[in-house]
């Protein structure tokens, strides 16, 4: 809950990356008076570009696409699932009920209302301007440059990006496999990639460096 306020807004914060935080609610409002860029992260990352990420990420980039305003997913590798054709085979997780009816514990909604509260929505490719990554910038189309991509490596090492999703049935990000001073690494050149597309505002959605 409140992930962008908590988490997101903090990272920025530290990484110097300039960030306003908005309730989700508002993003409609100050694109239309000229917000130039939004950005989201992904729990995983489609092979046709199809990108599921925390709830409310899908109107964000519905709200972008209609006032004109590029829509950016920064992301590590490591969301990448490529043996997933697109965002339609990706299962979406539901929570808890208690999530949407109660706060701090207390009922606010009535006993008896039904209730729906999925923890992911999925936004298609074709709402998507460019997935930042460690490795570069994928652009349309994205069933060619993800695979670039991924197939991106040093050293010589085989890529570890292409996993199945049966082994992960919910939308959520796969665990990083590397070890905690590559990650690092990683994430500074992510960062590096995103202050070059030099926005002039940021919205807090989810972060491409989730801990839920």
């Amino acid at each position: 809950m409140a992930q962008g306020a908590r988490l997101t807004a903090w990272e920025l914060l530290q990484d110097g990356i300039p960030v306003t935080l908005i309730a989700d609610n508002a993003a409609g409002h100050l694109m239309a008076r000229g917000r130039s860029t939004r950005r989201g992260g992904a729990d995983r990352i489609a092979a046709n570009g199809d990108v599921a990420n925390k709830i409310g990420t899908y109107t964000v980039a519905v709200l972008a696409k209609e006032h004109g305003v590029p829509f950016h997913v920064v992301a590590p590798v490591s969301t990448f699932d490529l043996a997933t054709p697109t965002g339609a085979d990706i299962p979406i997780e539901e929570r808890p009920a208690e999530e949407v009816t109660h706060v701090a514990g207390r009922r606010v909604a009535p006993e008896g209302v039904a209730v729906r509260n999925p923890a992911f929505d999925v936004t298609p490719h074709r709402y998507v301007t460019a997935i930042v990554c460690e490795r570069g910038v994928a652009r349309a189309p994205f069933a060619e440059s993800l695979r670039a991509l991924a197939g991106t490596l040093s050293s010589g090492r085989s890529s570890r990006v292409v996993s199945s999703s049966a082994s992960r049935p919910r939308a959520t990000r796969p665990r990083p496999r590397w070890s905690r001073e590559a990650g690092a690494s990683s994430r500074a050149s992510c960062r590096a990639r995103l202050r070059s597309t030099r926005p002039t505002a940021g919205s807090c959605r989810s972060s491409p460096r989730d801990t839920t």
